[in-house]
Parts: structure tokens; C-alpha cells; sequence
């Protein structure tokens, strides 16, 4: 289970526990954790802030010098903003407690054990300037380094990180994993995360989807003795160019890969013989600028997906296809490149339409969208893509190292399969057409995306278990997809 923070507070309110039981059942819990894997005469330095997450630390702190350890505690603050870290500030042995001709800066970098206790998951924007030289000093360390429940200077809803955040070897999830844990790929704050199981209420129900072998198994269309062609979805793909036919031969890959059998391609006539000359088994339905419309209009009432966008950079008749998509269908659209490139300056046009559309840009071109500095992106993402689905009204797929698919009612999913294998030329254009496959396969364009995105990383990584990623391509990504079904589906 993922938790927003909102969640968790309400688990801890419903176990009828006060927050000094809760911290007392922290620091015992992580305090077992560190005597497992350190000796009592490792040289062990706790950082505690000034709230309950330093309550933690100072509890922590006791149950290993009761315990015979060599441990010392750096208070950050000399005035706490909880009773209950006051408390166990009290409880601590003066032995804990650093010398005056101790420095702590010096401490901090002979450390054997660093545990980072200052900021908890209400942390929020950037670090509190008194606390700098401590946070540069601690990430010098050579020291291994354990971070309760969230990373010092890291948000847990918003995959917000500030400059000088600390790192740490295992981060320390407290009950559950939040949303920052399963963001690793974007910030490698931590190189393990450890959920550490609290006696709370047990969360019944997240905003934050998951995916895993069994669900996908569950949710993907089974096969009837009666099945015709047809029935597993038509999808329409629709795109490319002169010179970028490729990417619309590998959306035709994508959704082959997922079961479609009746796959309809409208293309420009330049392209028609290079897609036919690789791909036999989908219709082809070429057309010219002047007969766009008529082929088009013809396609829409016989398909549930259609995509758009993939290599349609130099398409001459894009504008011409972008606004009888969003204007004349009925059915899921999902817009990719050259297609989310036409909304630039024309973003209340998604406020027009009926249609459910999935946007699948990757960081650079979600910036664009919204007229931001990709950097700017990066630090807020998953606020931005909450914001940005809801106000739009679409199904937002955000690609990076970890894929965010955002529902325009604030479902999250955060995808945790894939590797680097997939930074590569056209790994976006198979991942569409798989989308686009799998949308036109179910009821919910939402779930289906999920899925989507899941079994594109899965892929990757049934690959990267014996080839390198450098060497994996977009034709080894469509056999795992193979493999993968015929193991288990």
C-alpha cells in the first residue's frame, strides 16, 4: 500500500495510540533495525530535528545506549515545537549528548552511522538556512546513513526535493510506503527503502494505485472459444510521415503485442508502401490532404481507440487529423508528439470536448505544454500532473524514469517497472500503440493505461535479466511482451 500524508495521519488518529506511544514504538522498531546490522562500538551519530520525527531519533538515541551502544545525539534545535519530542528529549542520558569541545561538523564526518531524524513527512519547500552547513556536511560523509520515514529535505506527496536534500543507504518507511519512496528513480535519495510495520489502523483504501503481476493477470481480457477478429478492440493509429514512418510501425508493434487483432492504420499515401512492406496484417486506409476527412470520418464509428501524433512531425494534413479527433469521435484518443505539439496555445480546447483523451508526453514536452522550464517540472511533477489532468480533464501519462498516470479525478499511479533500457528512439511510439491496444481492448481508459504503462517496463525488465540495456530493442520489447503472456495469461 502507498499513502498520501493525509491518509497516514488518519491510520494514526483511528489506532487510539498518542504520539508519544507511537514515538516510543518507532524508535524501539528502528532501534532493533540498527543493532541488526551494526556493532555496539560503531561510532553512531543521530541528527534529530525539532519535531516529532527528532522524537523518533531521541528515542532511538535511548534504546541503543541502554543497549550498550556508542551513540551521540546532535539536537538541531534548541527549542522543539512538539510536547511529546520535548519528552523524550528529557528521558536522554547527558551521555548522549555531545561535549562542548566536541564539533559536530567533525563528529558528523567520523561517523561510522549517520540517522537522519529531522524532517518528517510534514517537510515542505526548502531547507531552513541554520541547517545547511549541517545537511552539506552529513551527505560528505562516507558514513552508512539511515533516514526515518522520509528524506531530510524531501516532500512526501509532491516529489518535491530540495537542493541539499540528505541521502541516506536505507530509508526507513514508517507503516507504509509514501509517494516519495516509490519516486526513487527520480530523486535516488536512498538505495533502499525498509517499510518498517507499525500497530495503526490498517489503510483500507489510497488514492495511489499499484500494479503487479497478479492484477495485470486479473484485469487483461481473457480469450472466449467463440472470439472472432474483432473483439479484442479495434484500434485506429493514426500518424507518421515521409522520413518517420518507423514510429507509426512501431505503434502498429505496440498494440499487436497486447492482442489486438483487427488493427486499422490511416497514413499519409507518401508512407503507405514503406508500412505495407512491414506490416501485412493491419488495414491500410492511405489518404492525401484533400481526402483526409472522408477517410477519417469513415474510420470513426468502427474503432474504440485511436492514436495520434507519433511521427506526424512533417504530416502536412496534422491539423486537419487534430481537429476532426477531438471534435468528430466518440471514442478514446490518445495523443502522442506531434499531436500534444498541436495543443501548444490551444489547451481550452480539451475543455470542448466530450472525448476521453490520454496525453502521453514525456517531461520536455509536458513543460512546453504548460509553458514551463523543464526544471520547473521536474521539482513538482506530480502536483503539476494532478493539476494539469483535473483541470483538463484527461488521463495524463507523465514518461520518465518513473511514469506518472494521472486521472482527471486525482487517481495516481506511479509506475515501478522499467529501466534504462527504454531511454531510447521509439520505445514512446511502442509504448502508445500497447495503450492504444489495451484501450480499445477494455471499458476503463484509465486502468487500461495503468496496464499499459506496467507491461511496457515489465518488458524491459524480463530483457535486462540477460542482455544489456544498451542492447535491447524495440523488436526484444514486443517478445518479452510475448513471453510474458504466454507464461501467464
Amino acid at each position: 500500500m502507498i499513502v498520501n500524508v493525509e491518509t497516514m495521519k488518519k491510520c494514526e488518529e483511528k489506532s487510539n495510540l498518542s504520539n508519544l506511544e507511537l514515538m516510543e514504538q518507532v524508535g524501539f522498531k528502528l532501534a532493533i533495525e540498527i543493532m541488526n546490522r551494526h556493532q555496539s562500538h560503531d561510532k553512531i551519530i543521530v541528527v534529530c530535528g525539532k519535531g516529532n520525527n527528532g522524537g523518533d531519533g531521541f528515542v532511538l538515541a535511548r534504546v541503543l545506549f541502554e543497549k550498550g551502544f556508542n551513540v551521540k545525539v546532535i539536537p538541531l534545535y534548541q527549542e522543539l515545537t512538539t510536547i511529546e519530542a520535548s519528552q523524550q528529549l528529557k528521558l536522554l542520558s547527558k551521555k548522549c549528548f555531545l561535549t562542548k569541545n566536541q564539533d559536530r561538523y567533525e563528529e558528523i564526518l567520523n561517523a561510522d552511522v549517520l540517522v537522519d531524524a529531522i524532517f518528517g513527512f510534514s517537510f515542505h519547500f526548502e531547507i531552513p538556512s541554520e541547517c545547511k552547513e549541517i545537511f552539506k556536511t552529513y551527505n560528505q560523509s562516507q558514513a552508512i546513513k539511515y533516514s526515518i520515514d522520509i528524506n531530510s529535505g524531501a516532500e512526501a506527496d509532491s516529489g518535491h526535493i530540495a537542493s541539499d536534500a540528505l541521502t541516506s543507504t536505507v530509508t526507513f518507511a514508517l507503516g507504509y510506503k509514501k509517494i516519495f519512496h516509490v519516486l526513487r528513480k527520480d530523486h535516488f535519495l536512498f538505495d533502499e527503502c525498509i517499510v518498517i510495520p507499525l500497530d495503526i489502523a490498517k489503510c483500507e483504501e489510497s488514492d495511489i494505485i499499484e500494479m503487479t503481476d497478479e492484477q495485470f493477470i486479473q484485469s487483461y481480457p481473457k480469450l472466449r472459444e467463440d472470439t472472432y477478429k474483432g473483439m479484442e478492440g479495434k484500434p485506429l493509429i493514426v500518424g507518421g510521415c515521409y522520413g518517420m514512418a518507423g514510429a507509426t510501425v512501431l505503434n502498429i508493434m505496440g498494440a499487436q503485442a497486447v492482442g489486438s487483432s483487427y488493427i486499422h492504420v490511416a497514413c499519409d499515401d507518401k508512407i503507405y508502401n514503406i508500412l505495407s512492406s512491414q506490416q501485412i496484417t493491419p488495414v491500410f486506409h492511405p489518404f492525401t490532404n484533400d481526402t483526409v476527412g472522408s477517410v477519417l470520418k469513415e474510420l470513426f464509428p468502427k474503432v474504440k481507440c485511436i492514436s495520434f501524433g507519433s511521427g506526424a512531425t512533417h504530416l502536412e494534413s496534422k491539423k486537419i487529423i487534430f481537429e476532426l479527433l477531438l471534435q468528430q469521435t466518440n471514442c478514446p484518443v490518445v495523443l502522442d508528439a506531434e499531436g500534444i505539439r498541436c495543443l501548444q496555445n490551444n489547451l481550452y480546447i480539451l475543455k470542448l470536448i466530450r472525448t476521453q483523451v490520454i496525453l502521453t508526453p514525456h517531461l520536455q514536452e509536458f513543460a512546453d505544454l504548460v509553458g514551463m522550464s523543464i526544471d520547473a517540472v521536474k521539482t513538482n511533477k506530480l502536483v503539476l500532473a494532478k493539476e494539469f489532468a483535473k483541470e483538463y480533464h484527461v488521463i495524463l501519462v507523465l514518461k520518465g524514469p518513473n511514469t506518472i498516470v494521472v486521472s482527471s479525478q486525482g487517481e495516481v499511479y506511479i509506475n515501478q517497472t522499467g529501466n534504462s533500457s527504454l531511454a531510447k528512439a521509439g520505445s514512446g511510439d511502442f509504448l502508445t500503440g500497447i495503450i492504444t491496444g489495451l484501450v480499445s481492448q477494455l471499458n476503463d481508459p484509465f486502468y487500461a493505461t495503468i496496464m499499459a504503462v506496467w507491461l511496457h517496463g515489465k518488458a524491459a525488465d524480463l530483457i535486462v535479466t540477460h542482455r544489456h540495456p544498451r542492447q535491447v530493442s524495440i523488436d526484444d520489447l514486443k517478445e518479452a511482451v510475448s513471453q510474458f503472456f504466454f507464461e501467464h495469461c
